[in-house]
C-alpha cells in the first residue's frame, strides 16, 4: 500500500498536480494499525479454536471410555441375570 501511495505521489509531482492526501482513517499508519489489530485478533481466534478442538478430543475420549464401561456393565448384568 505504501509503495502504491509513493508511486501516486511521484506521478502527481511529475505532472505538477496537488499531492493526494488520504482521508482521515485511511492513512498508511491507520491501515498498518488496523492490520496489526486484525493479525492479533486472528491469532487469538486460532488459539481459541485449537483449545476448543483439544476440548472436543477430550470429550470424545471420555465418551469412548464411558462406552467401554457401559459395555462391561451390561455384560456383567446379563451374566448375573442368567445366573439368577
Amino acid at each position: 500500500v505504501e509503495g502504491h501511495l509513493f508511486l501516486i505521489q511521484t506521478r502527481l509531482i511529475s505532472q505538477r498536480q496537488p499531492l493526494y492526501e488520504p482521508p482521515e482513517g485511511l492513512l498508511i499508519s491507520d491501515i498498518n494499525d488496523a492490520w496489526e489489530h486484525l493479525e492479533k485478533a486472528e491469532h487469538a481466534r486460532e488459539i481459541d479454536l485449537r483449545e476448543y478442538l483439544i476440548h472436543l478430543e477430550r470429550l470424545e475420549q471420555v465418551a469412548r471410555k464411558f462406552e467401554r464401561k457401559l459395555s462391561l456393565r451390561n455384560a456383567w448384568l446379563e451374566d448375573n441375570i442368567t445366573i439368577i
